[in-house]
């Protein structure tokens, strides 16, 4: 599952990259959802063996994606520059958030995707988390057990994720 290969390879030239492994036991799946911005296409691929792609084929839904998603896609794959300002703004935001949680005292876990997961005291203090930058206009999204003392923040445009950072200076 490489949803966030873009970004990964991005923040780290040495991500290893399955289309480059040469084993017929891999099936590579991608995502249009991430780092080409269009999720509700709901569009992705698989890339694998022969083998593989046959096994699948013989249980696989019976409908294609639509001419509309096939057209989201190629046109996706064609704009460079839209995915190139996307990495981009991903790595700074990114290099920017962990500046400010440093600065606020905020736990972390340094990402490879377009999202960071904080680390809370406990689910209670999340949840008092949550609500506070709701009110504030910042929606964040509490995670589940066993990590349910963590916050996924997802990286937005400099505005965006700037808005988020005086929010929870705040709340702190």
């Amino acid at each position: 599952d490489e949803a966030y290969f873009e970004y990964s390879e991005a923040l780290n030239p040495d991500f290893p990259n399955s289309l480059k492994m040469d084993y017929p036991n891999i099936l590579t799946l991608r995502t249009f959802s991430k780092a080409y911005g269009i999720a509700g296409v709901r569009l992705g691929f698989g890339i694998g063996h022969e083998k593989i792609i046959d096994a699948l084929n013989k249980v696989k839904l019976t409908f294609e994606p639509t001419a509309m998603a096939q057209a989201a896609g190629m046109g996706a794959l064609n704009d460079t520059a839209f995915l190139k300002k996307t990495i981009d703004n991903n790595t700074k935001q990114l290099k920017y958030l962990y500046k400010e949680f440093d600065r606020l005292g905020i736990k972390y876990v340094t990402s490879y995707a377009n999202f960071i997961m904080t680390v809370w005291k406990d689910k209670e203090e999340v949840m008092q988390i949550f609500e506070k930058l709701m009110q504030r206009g910042v929606l964040v999204r509490p995670l589940y057990d066993p990590i349910s003392h963590c916050i996924r923040i997802s990286v937005g445009k400099p505005e965006e994720n700037e808005h988020c950072v005086e929010a929870l200076g705040e709340i702190l």
